[in-house]
């Protein structure tokens, strides 16, 4: 059974974390009900559904609706995106309490009856308040899969929810550790290809690597001299004294803002990872900040460039 108590306790690790929309989408996958001659759903997912989520109060239920899909995985998300859509119980707190007495991690976007409220959402999590509103991309098996190997939809559901289970607790920094020891080149093109690291990386680690911010991070690895790189493995020693994961957590897109330094600049490009890095979080979540860029400080052809500042820094 999928209590609402899951639902909360997943909202409350995410609002203490941050939004990852590539971890809470790790590889959706749904599959089709079956339609008879008449064009009639197949029941089997709705009953299901009633018979799990649907035994809890708290759980957003509308008795006239008909499944179409079945989740092979992600339950507890999609329940908890209903949830917060319908304005259920959203406390973590044991027993569940007003918003005056409420400590959970969950309380920013609750409302004063320990419900969840879509618009506090909207302002603490905006990408998560549009993945509720808006839905997500999910991949969909024909309903023929389930008619011709009925056990098939509960082996494939099984091992997508390890393999989830296992990306989401892995730590960021192993995840950069693996990326750069891919960063190989290849000894008679000297090229590292993007594809064969991709393939790689979602091997070890699943759909929470399938994301455009590791090819950003890719690109700086690149930039930064690749396997060999002295920018990343001085961060990592680093990190190793100084960054707990358990209290921080990196935001992949930040990336985007690292590619764009001039290569010329990789001590400026590591001084401001650990900054980010070192910054305590805002909104009493552990999430780090997303940087603002200094690209435009560095670049040649930049009104606004400091490269001889930038050189300066660098000799001292």
């Amino acid at each position: 059974m999928i209590r609402s108590v899951r639902a909360r306790s997943l909202a409350e690790s995410i609002i203490n974390d941050g939004y990852h929309s590539a971890k809470a989408c790790c590889n959706n996958l749904l599959v089709e009900a079956a339609v008879d001659e008449n064009g009639q759903v197949d029941r089997k997912f709705t009953e299901h559904y009633l018979a799990t989520a649907g035994k809890d109060e708290h759980n957003l239920i509308d008795p006239c609706a008909v499944a179409e899909y079945g989740a092979l995985c992600n339950n507890t998300m999609n329940i908890c995106n209903r949830n917060i859509r319908g304005g259920k119980l959203g406390c973590a707190c044991d027993p569940p309490a007003m918003a005056g007495d409420c400590t959970c991690k969950a309380k920013p976007i609750l409302d004063d009856k320990g419900n969840f409220s879509f618009g506090k959402l909207r302002i603490i999590e905006n990408d998560w308040f549009l993945a509720v509103l808006d839905g997500s991309d999910w991949e969909i098996l024909d309903s023929a899969m389930d008619i011709e190997e009925p056990d098939a939809a509960h082996i494939i559901s099984i091992a997508l929810n390890r393999k989830n289970a296992s990306a989401l607790v892995t730590g960021h920094m192993e995840i950069m550790r693996t990326l750069v020891a891919l960063c190989e080149p290849n000894p008679s093109s000297h090229e590292v290809p993007f594809e064969p690291v991709k393939t790689k990386l979602l091997e070890l680690f699943g759909g929470v690597v399938d994301s455009p911010a590791f090819v950003k991070a890719y690109e700086l690895v690149l930039k930064s001299g690749g396997s060999t790189s002295p920018t990343f493995q001085d961060l990592f020693n680093w990190a190793d004294y100084f960054v707990d994961e358990e209290y921080r957590k990196w935001r992949p897109d930040s990336y985007q803002t690292f590619a764009l330094y001039p290569a010329e600049f990789p001590n400026i490009v590591k001084m401001h990872l650990k900054h980010v890095w070192s910054q305590k979080p805002t909104q009493g979540t552990t999430t780090c900040i997303v940087p603002a860029s200094l690209a435009h400080r560095l670049k040649a052809d930049s009104t606004y460039a400091w490269r001889n500042l930038a050189h300066d820094i660098l000799r001292t």
